[in-house]
């Protein structure tokens, strides 16, 4: 979009605002606390972000030309995406209702003059790439923790409600109480001066009214798109059971375009604050010559209240599954069941077991079992007096708890 609210620039300065601020959206990105915590994490979720963003820059760029090796690329990105993680489905429907869209768009056909049979070709490459996957992709579904499934309600999990959201994008922005209205606050502006500069786009036309209308299109397809790739996926993961429920790291990849939005607003508020500024010192500053020490000042602002987040984080102590698997394997009896309350906690617990060599493992894949989450029977194997039970969080056995309850009778 143009970078300023209320004029016309050209091309080279625009790429220099745009540069500006997609350098303060990497900075807001890099001391993000949720983006810290799973850059780090042996996990899919920032490579679900990766391969997300990275699907949307190249099929930005796709529906922009004729060519169809922006279209290869994108298919080769989406399919690589979808093999990371299932919610990269979402990110998916995003950009191929967009295509749709701009496939019946009469108006804004000319401005995107790409070829139906590529857009086409991509769809069909991503599915046939996909199709070795698809049955562990129903498997999934169909599971305990597919759809359907249920689930204690945990920290970060989206519900239908404004406490909800409250507590889930908290985290996007310095994950604290004094973080989320800043965030939320500025992101707001950005899409009220978007909103403004469409509005502004159309009223001043220039003599040669063409190429103006053509940037009007252009741009609010562009908004268009960035408000369905923020909402769309919200209101799908919100719309249908999703098993033990949708924490908001699942939505990772909303955050680089949740903060871009956000350095598009704190851009115009410190271009703003210069002006203001220099009006009050005309003789001795300009606005250009404050623009650097106030992005110095807004940015130290907004690493200050991250840091808590952040030093929190790093003093974490790490779930050491390891070690627990092995306490187990010190104390357990030959024919013990063990049991976990997650698929992948299994997984993690065999791999663990497996490398014990402290004697006769007594773990095996038929005696690491998950956890019913309704038993209606003794979960001790016949001839046995204890069974194990390692879960992730000390608030899911306190006694008196819900799992505690849930147990005790067998």
């Amino acid at each position: 979009p143009p970078p300023h609210p209320s004029t016309m620039v050209s091309s080279s300065a625009a790429s220099d605002v745009y540069k500006r601020q997609g350098l303060l959206a990497a900075f807001l990105l890099a001391i993000a606390p949720l983006h810290v915590r799973y850059a780090q994490e042996a996990r899919m979720y920032s490579m679900l972000a990766f391969f997300s963003i990275l699907s949307l820059y190249l099929f930005w760029r796709a529906v922009r030309v004729r060519s169809g090796c922006w279209w290869a690329l994108f298919a080769a990105a989406t399919a690589l995406n979808l093999y990371t993680h299932q919610f990269a489905f979402l990110s998916l429907g995003v950009t191929a209702l967009f295509g749709l869209w701009l496939l019946v768009d009469g108006r804004a056909r000319p401005q995107f003059p790409f070829r139906t049979w590529h857009f086409l070709a991509a769809l069909a490459g991503i599915c046939l790439s996909y199709l070795p996957m698809a049955s562990f992709f129903l498997e999934g579904l169909t599971s305990e923790e597919g759809l359907g499934g249920s689930g204690p309600p945990a920290y970060g999990e989206l519900t239908w409600s404004l406490a909800s959201f409250s507590s889930a994008f908290r985290l996007f922005g310095g994950a604290n109480d004094v973080g989320l209205p800043l965030y939320a606050g500025l992101c707001a502006l950005a899409l009220v001066m978007l909103a403004v500069q469409q509005r502004t786009l159309l009223q001043h036309r220039t003599a040669d009214p063409q190429p103006d209308s053509a940037l009007h299109i252009r741009t609010s397809r562009a908004l268009a798109l960035l408000a369905l790739w923020m909402v769309l996926p919200l209101v799908i993961v919100l719309s249908i059971p999703t098993g033990p429920g949708v924490r908001i790291r699942y939505l990772l990849f909303l955050l680089p375009v949740f903060l871009l939005l956000v350095a598009y607003a704190l851009d115009l508020v410190i271009l703003w604050a210069g002006s203001w500024l220099s009006g009050i010192h005309r003789s001795t500053t300009s606005p250009s010559s404050l623009q650097v020490p106030l992005t110095i000042a807004a940015l130290g602002i907004l690493f200050v209240i991250s840091l808590p987040s952040l030093a929190s984080y790093y003093a974490e102590t790490k779930q050491n599954w390891r070690d627990a698997t092995w306490m187990v394997q010190s104390s357990a009896d030959a024919g013990d069941v063990l049991f976990v309350s997650r698929g992948h906690h299994r997984t993690g617990v065999l791999f663990y077991a497996q490398q014990w060599t402290q004697g006769e493992n007594p773990l095996t894949e038929e005696n690491i079992r998950i956890l019913p989450k309704n038993p209606t029977e003794d979960l001790l194997p016949p001839n046995h007096n204890q069974a194990w039970l390692i879960v992730p969080l000390e608030e899911e056995y306190l006694p008196a708890g819900e799992l505690d309850s849930m147990l005790r009778p067998h």
